[in-house]
């Protein structure tokens, strides 16, 4: 059976690297509701320009591929095993949301694009909410 889309990442991902991304989001949350108009508009841009770990995975596997196959032609044919692991690898995480290169890029932080989007949209309604007096 083929892994759910929208929880794959979260489901092959350790306990304490999910944790670590729900608690920087929660906290970028506090931060941003707190402040002024142009700073959560300045958060809301840089969540528009974050790469979310699909499209960090796919640039990746890309760039190995093009790297094995530029090999492959210049230096020794065994460089085009390269394209053909990373192609592996591809489908491995479309099909079950696990790669090797996963938990590497999620320990560096990066998020799922529902990740994000929660972010996002947490910071959308802090701008609908009155400001609370101090």
């Amino acid at each position: 059976m083929l892994a759910s889309t929208r929880e794959r990442v979260r489901d092959n991902t350790p306990r304490q690297i999910n944790d670590r991304i729900e608690f920087e989001t929660a906290r970028n949350i506090a931060y941003y509701s707190g402040q002024d108009e142009a700073a959560v508009q300045k958060r809301l841009d840089e969540l528009d320009q974050e790469w979310d770990i699909d499209r960090l995975l796919e640039a990746h596997t890309a760039g190995i591929a093009i790297g094995g196959f530029l090999l492959g032609a210049v230096m020794n044919r065994k460089w085009f095993v390269l394209p053909g692991l990373a192609g592996c690898f591809l489908l491995q995480y479309a099909l079950e949301g696990w790669c090797p290169q996963l938990s590497v890029f999620r320990r560096l932080g990066f998020r799922t694009a529902e990740e994000i989007a929660q972010e996002r949209c947490a910071l959308l309604q802090s701008r609908k909410q009155p400001a609370k007096p101090k």
